[in-house]
């Protein structure tokens, strides 16, 4: 757990220097959040984007590979999904993180 909260704090610092080329999609840590638990939980039924597009898992896989390749290479939806149900302080910043990562990978799939 302390190696992904480090993870995800340097990359945070990372993606602050970096102009977001895919600011179009700004979706909420708490859209994210119920998107990974329908995969990783296989409970309920995934969101729609802006567009009317439900999320797929095929799609919230493809999300996955693209982080893994172009941000951290450690990153599984399960682990995300461990992230977003934290509880306490400081964990806000690091599901925002995680939600930017998810709409870099929207944005460039």
């Amino acid at each position: 757990m302390t190696t992904i909260a480090i993870g995800l704090a340097l990359v945070a610092l990372m993606i602050s220097i970096v102009p977001s080329v895919f600011a179009c999609y700004e979706y909420t840590p708490g859209y994210w959040k119920h998107n990974v638990r329908v995969y990783v939980e296989g409970r309920g039924s995934y969101a729609a984007d802006i567009d009317g597009v439900k999320e797929s898992d095929a799609s919230m896989e493809a999300y996955e590979a693209w982080i893994h390749a172009n941000i951290y290479s450690g990153f599984t939806l399960e682990c995300a999904n461990v992230v977003f149900w934290l509880r306490g302080r400081g964990v806000q910043p690091m599901r925002q993180v995680l939600a930017d990562w998810f709409n870099f990978a929207k944005g460039a799939l």
